[in-house]
This record gives C-alpha cells, structure tokens and sequence, in this order.
C-alpha cells in the first residue's frame, strides 16, 4: 500500500508540476498516515524484542 500511494505521489507530482496541488496534497497526507502506522507497528515490535531479551 505504501509503495502503491507513493508511486501514485510520484506521479500526480510529476503530471500537476505542483507540490501544492489539491490531489498531491491529499496523496501526502494519505501516504503521510500508512508510513505512520507502519512505523509505530515496527516500533511496537521492535520493543517486544527487547522487553523479551531481558
């Protein structure tokens, strides 16, 4: 999903030329909230690893 949106970034920036765009704004933050929760997952599991180490 995360790949899919930022390709979709990538292009919507390319074809408006316009990091202001309406459509590219949105894309952003939708992008914006998968990379959030990918990195909190990761996080979260990251620090099971840890509290089971000790």
């Amino acid at each position: 999903m995360i790949l899919n949106l930022r390709q979709r970034l990538v292009l919507a920036v390319s074809e408006k030329n316009n990091f202001t765009d309406k459509e590219v704004v949105l894309l952003s933050q939708e992008l914006d909230v998968y990379i959030l929760e990918y990195q909190k997952k990761t996080f979260h599991k990251e620090l099971q690893k840890i509290k089971i180490s000790h």
